[in-house]
């Protein structure tokens, strides 16, 4: 915590020409020192930059660039996407009685949005806390279209989505050129999954739907500004920090009229092309627990995290019946004596649109700057189809009742679905023009 010194602190521009004009050149990565590289879609950003004591680490009271808004950095040469300067609006200098300066940079924006509002796409208001410094307040990711009419669409939740990427930095010095080595502020999430027994006998699994559920949709972002006092080196930091409401969890992810039909190799659940993730707040929530007593479809009501999926279960067999799956009216009789049983959803006769809804309650514990990436395994051979979610989302399409005598975390076959979770650095894995890469 920080706060303005007495107001004979008071920054004096330096309007001399020769003194040279801020400008800055930037890098994105988890590298803390900076790095001599071009970024190739980096676009406009904007900046706040506040004179300090040195010695106390306290805010001076005036800006250096910035203050209830932040002026806005562009690339020197936009059709240049080798160009590694960025300039402002307006012509700014060193002050000339300021040594210490911190600066602050942020963006969702990239070099060809032309059309883009401002550098968060009107999503969200940045402003400068007194103490803290910059707040980016009311942030929410960006959730697709889901129906047209009646009409469910195929929508990636991701694909419209935008990384977020901030930096800070300390500067001793007058200095004409400032780097800004920015960072990612979200978390980037992947859903993929495999199944199938492989054997004659086995299942066939058909994904058309997963969401992340209950997950917050918006959140506010806070630089977190601290001086650290009696230490030699490092005595300014900045820790940006999210708050997510926990009034406004909603589900993002995928769905696709086309199903995805699993392997024992994972694959992503979220597109058929093995690259389609989400970008989403950084955030904590428990997961659901799962069958309760006296909870029941019509009572059952949480705030609690689970993934969703719309699907369809089948089993396969080489021959016209068998002693495990003997023929029923839910069975396909194929013109080679082989046969397949509809699994789930559960209903009186076969019906190759079925689908229905199946989860697996997940903890969600999400850092900044971090790729999450589940799989999980479906009708393996340990492994089961899940169990019956506690409630729907909003516009998702309507899948089949469950059967009487079931209430939500019941199983829908036999045992539940087991996965992993692997956490890396993020990274140029995101490929379709959503993230700001190196």
């Amino acid at each position: 915590m920080v706060s303005s010194c007495v107001s004979d602190d008071v920054v004096t521009e330096n309007t001399d020409p020769k003194g040279g004009a801020i400008t800055f050149s930037a890098s994105v990565g988890r590298s803390t020192r900076a790095t001599e590289i071009k970024i190739g879609n980096l676009g406009d950003f904007g900046v706040f930059a506040r004179g300090v004591n040195p010695s106390q680490g306290t805010f001076l009271d005036n800006f250096v660039i910035g203050e209830t808004n932040p002026e806005i950095a562009k690339r020197y040469n936009a059709r240049e996407e080798a160009s590694d300067r960025w300039d402002l609006n307006t012509k700014i200098y060193w002050p000339s009685d300021v040594s210490d300066v911190l600066f602050w940079g942020f963006t969702s924006r990239i070099n060809t949005d032309e059309e883009y509002p401002d550098i968060f796409g009107g999503n969200g208001k940045l402003g400068f806390n007194k103490d803290n410094g910059p707040e980016l307040k009311g942030f929410s990711p960006k959730r697709s279209t889901r129906k047209n009419g009646d009409n469910y669409l195929n929508y990636l939740d991701g694909n419209i989505q935008r990384d977020l990427v901030v930096a800070f930095t300390h500067v001793h010095g007058a200095t004409s050129n400032v780097n800004l080595n920015f960072e990612h502020a979200l978390s980037q999430i992947k859903i993929w999954a495999k199944g199938g027994t492989g054997n004659n006998n086995h299942r066939i699994v058909k994904i058309k739907g997963a969401w992340i559920v209950n997950a917050s949709s918006i959140g506010d972002l806070s630089a977190n500004y601290k001086f650290k006092d009696n230490e030699s080196t490092d005595d300014f930091s900045c820790g940006h920090t999210w708050e997510p409401k926990t009034d406004s969890h909603v589900a993002y992810g995928s769905f696709h009229e086309t199903p995805i039909t699993l392997t024992t190799d994972p694959k992503s659940i979220l597109s058929a092309n093995n690259i389609g993730s989400l970008m989403l707040i950084p955030q904590k929530v428990k997961p659901w627990e799962g069958k309760q007593p006296g909870i029941t479809f019509e009572n059952v009501n949480t705030q609690k995290a689970y993934i969703l999926l719309y699907c369809r279960i089948e089993a396969f067999h080489g021959s016209k019946e068998t002693d495990d799956y003997p023929n029923t009216p839910t069975d396909k009789t194929d013109m080679n004596a082989s046969h397949t049983h509809q699994l789930f959803p559960h209903t009186d006769k076969w019906d190759e649109n079925a689908y229905g809804y199946t989860c697996v309650p997940i903890e969600i514990d999400w850092q900044r700057g971090k790729i999450y990436k589940y799989v999980l395994d479906i009708c393996g051979p340990s492994t089961g189809g899940g169990v019956y979610p506690p409630n729907l989302p909003d516009s998702i399409p309507p899948g089949i009742t469950p059967p009487d005598g079931k209430v939500p975390g019941d199983p829908i076959l036999d045992e539940p679905i087991k996965f992993q979770v692997s956490v890396s650095d993020w990274d140029d894995e995101w490929k379709n023009g959503n993230e700001i890469p190196m």
